[in-house]
């Protein structure tokens, strides 16, 4: 089986990323346009050395990676899935990373791990928005938003799954039908009223403000918070066990999001509360999107630089496009990272160069020989001057 990858078919981005220190990771990200499987590589196989293609889902690609994990310095691969997820499908070749198949990988019994296919890659969940069984506050944000797109979508049709809008004007909202189709789990409403009257805040404050607040927010609630959980396991001398930081990281993330004229009627807030499924809330359905979409980036990027015992060398991720970008601009705004390789996304193309593959192979060997700790890590004055001076 040959090493030599020259192209990679499926995502529609690719960011390799070095870091200044080499008891950070090297981080490979690719993006992924959901909804659509065009403009894959034609004829993409490895039967020539110089001209070799993978698809991204590809077992001998993944098997590639795979061969430059160690045991003290692993690879780690995350994907825009969460356990339990059974909900909807990206229409992309990213779903094919949901398939029965791969879901050993996630699983790391013995049982499961002689039928991953890489099982010497750490596998990752990154969706925290579907984390259902963990109870989560991120997870009560996105019901809030499941719920919302209920209503717009009952809203112009006038039913939903061949219920009229009569009936759900009727129908029990604490019923399992409507929290299993509509997202809302009466049971939890209190907490809910609390969010809703979060999101009020918007309309007076300002991004940097809200940003905090919904940290704050996160961080207290009496649900747990699955990024505040990453949060803790940070490296206490690392910018990212700063809560300062983390509310950078949403503030910059929300304000490269949200469109600057955002007007979200306060009525719609009083509407919400009661649950009206008659209202129309796609100005608060773009709110929450990219509040939602934050905690999955967040959380990514905290879970990959926890204090770990076995650190790795490599993360390897392939989420949204939009997650991407987003996670680029993070790790950029430490000054701990740079861009050593890009592909940029253009017309959704979705055959991308892929001549990183010696120096991966490279870096990592570097990183292979020295078992260095990533609890000697040390911020430089530089950095923190900056991270304070910037917040």
């Amino acid at each position: 089986m040959s090493s030599i990858v020259s192209r990679i078919s499926g995502p529609v981005s690719m960011y390799y990323l070095k870091p200044n220190d080499s008891s950070l990771p090297l981080f490979l990200l690719f993006g992924d346009i959901h909804n659509s499987f065009d403009n894959m590589c034609s004829e993409c196989t490895c039967e020539e050395r110089k001209k070799c293609c993978h698809r991204i889902y590809d077992v001998d690609f993944l098997k590639k990676i795979e061969k430059l994990s160690r045991p003290h310095r692993p690879v780690d691969f995350y994907i825009e899935y969460f356990e339990a997820d059974d909900d909807g499908a990206f229409e992309s070749p990213l779903d094919r990373f949901r398939e029965p198949n791969f879901r050993n990988c996630y699983r790391r019994t013995v049982k499961n791990r002689k039928n991953c296919y890489a099982p010497d890659i750490r596998w990752h969940y990154s969706d925290i928005r579907m984390a259902h069984t963990k109870n989560n506050i991120e997870n009560l944000f996105e019901s809030l938003y499941v719920f919302i797109q209920f209503c717009m979508d009952l809203n112009k049709t006038q039913s939903y799954e061949g219920i009229s809008m009569s009936h759900w004007l009727k129908m029990d909202k604490s019923s399992l039908t409507y929290k299993k189709v509509a997202g809302i789990d009466i049971s939890k409403k209190e907490e809910i009223y609390q969010i809703i009257k979060l999101l009020a805040e918007f309309n007076q404050q300002t991004i940097a403000e809200f940003a905090e607040r919904i940290v704050d927010f996160v961080f207290t609630s009496e649900y747990p918070s699955l990024i505040q959980k990453q949060f803790r396991k940070q490296v206490k001398t690392s910018i990212f066990a700063d809560k300062s930081f983390v509310v950078k990281m949403m503030r910059d993330s929300l304000q490269s999001k949200l469109a600057a004229n955002l007007d979200v009627d306060d009525k719609l807030f009083d509407q919400l509360a009661k649950f009206d499924i008659t209202a129309n809330y796609t100005p608060l359905a773009y709110l929450l999107l990219h509040i939602n979409s934050t905690f999955v980036d967040l959380y990514t990027i905290l879970r990959a630089m926890k204090k770990n015992d076995t650190p790795p060398a490599l993360c390897v991720a392939y989420l949204g496009n939009a997650h991407i970008l987003n996670m680029v601009d993070i790790l950029l705004s430490t000054d701990y990272y740079q861009v050593e390789a890009s592909v940029e996304e253009n017309h959704e193309n979705r055959c991308l160069p892929f001549d990183i593959f010696d120096d991966l192979r490279k870096s990592l060997s570097k990183r292979s020989s020295s078992r260095t700790s990533r609890t000697s890590r040390k911020i430089s004055s530089k950095s923190k001057s900056k991270l304070y001076s910037s917040v």
